[in-house]
């Protein structure tokens, strides 16, 4: 009944009260123990020679305690029908509890501490130039996939793939010396699905290397090895440099193009190289 409730309800000045005269006795007994130990463990000890004091078992500090009694008196407040801990158990649950909790944070710490020392000891540009690389694999992955028709035909699938990762304004200069505009260039690409299902391709990248970095601008260059054809099999090698800038969705770009937008390409071909050289026998 609330009668009932009410005779139990204690005020918050009846509980801070009721804390501080546990938290004098506490602290009372923890200045008793600690004298009764240095009147046990202090003795006279030659300057000649190291001799090893007792150990004395550690105990909870009287701030742990403070705490513990507290958070008992407040789950006790909120809930009438609790009994009070017996003298001879008191506090011991919520101290362990408070101390698994201590416990806990500090190895989550320590782990956090770990990861970023490790990635500060990595160097940036070896970051950087990890997922350049890994995003100019994927490009070419994907072309293979789309010029041997074992991806789906759609407009989904080719934006995903390609369009999602070219910038608004990229550009591309060609191995033979021509520019070819973005409308052009996702054209031809869209068109060419699966003109390699029947003899396959193969495209290698090999090399990347970061050249510079410009605050979210990277230049790259790296050499791609293509080749195609059965059974006799026509090999072509072109390097090229590449300009890639830090995907903030400001661009146009969207998609898992490991954070990074395309724009500009310039292709060469290698010496060598060029198609119409002798072909590589398979």
């Amino acid at each position: 009944s609330s009668v009932a409730f009410l005779s139990n309800f204690r005020s918050p000045i009846s509980i801070i009260s009721d804390v501080s005269k546990r938290y004098a006795h506490i602290h009372h007994r923890t200045i008793v123990a600690s004298r009764s130990r240095r009147r046990k463990t202090t003795n006279w000890i030659p300057s000649s020679r190291s001799v090893a004091l007792p150990t004395v078992p550690t105990k909870p500090s009287s701030s742990l305690l403070l705490r513990a009694s507290l958070r008992d008196l407040l789950e006790q407040n909120s809930n009438p029908t609790i009994p009070p801990p017996s003298p001879a158990s008191a506090h011991v649950d919520s101290i362990a509890t408070i101390a698994e909790e201590e416990k806990e944070a500090q190895s989550e710490a320590a782990a956090s501490d770990k990861m970023n020392t490790e990635n500060d000891n990595k160097p940036a540009h070896d970051i950087v130039e990890s997922r350049c690389k890994d995003e100019i694999i994927r490009l070419h992955d994907f072309f293979v996939d789309w010029f041997q028709g074992s991806c789906p035909n759609t407009d989904e699938a080719y934006a995903t793939g390609v369009t999602n990762a070219l910038a608004p304004s990229f550009s591309m200069i060609v191995p033979q010396g021509s520019t070819i505009p973005l409308p052009d260039l996702l054209d031809k690409l869209r068109g060419a699905y699966a003109v390699h299902a029947k003899n396959g391709i193969e495209i290698e990248i090999q090399h990347v290397t970061l050249l510079q970095s410009y605050g979210d601008v990277h230049l790259v260059r790296y050499e791609e090895w293509q080749r195609m054809g059965s059974p006799i099999v026509q090999e072509t090698a072109r390097i090229s440099t590449a300009l890639l800038k830090e995907n903030n969705n400001d661009d146009g770009g969207d998609g898992d193009t490991n954070g990074l937008l395309w724009m500009h390409v310039h292709e060469t071909w290698m010496p060598g190289k060029a198609p119409g050289k002798a072909p590589v026998p398979e």
